[in-house]
């Protein structure tokens, strides 16, 4: 998902690897292993990203074969609008795992869970969770 969007953003960008290095500092090893879905980048390189290729974080970590919640109201650290079976709240989440609120976040920003992402931008995080990656990788159904 991750590496199809940056490749998808790279090529409306007209961005080669080599040029999307030099203007993020970002090695081009670490983006040659972003682009084949070896490694996922921390937020703060998913930042930097989006800012080289002129579009939003969302638009790289977002599954865009499930559909996003719809959102009334963006604030930080959560998303407010219509509930979307096809993506969990880190408090739905949590509840389902038998964890703590904490505990769902913070795997989220370390990378740990492969079922969701962490994202900080302007110092708030915000989670998006895949109901259907948390059943694969969980085993809970939703």
């Amino acid at each position: 998902m991750f590496e199809k969007n940056l490749k998808n953003r790279m090529k409306e960008a007209k961005l080669t690897a080599a040029e999307l290095s030099r203007r993020t500092g970002i090695s081009k090893a670490a983006i040659s292993q972003y682009l084949s879905g070896i490694n996922r980048p921390c937020g703060k390189r998913i930042d930097k990203l989006a800012e080289a290729l002129g579009c939003t974080v969302m638009d790289l970590v977002n599954d865009m074969s499930e559909p996003a919640a719809s959102p009334t109201c963006c604030q930080p650290g959560r998303m407010v609008g219509v509930w979307n079976p096809q993506v969990l709240t880190t408090q739905q989440a949590a509840k389902l795992m038998h964890k703590s609120v904490k505990f769902v976040q913070q795997g989220l920003q370390e990378g740990v869970f492969p079922f969701g992402y962490a994202v900080k931008t302007s110092g708030q995080w915000s989670y998006f969770i895949s109901a259907v990656k948390f059943t694969e990788c969980t085993g809970i159904p939703v």
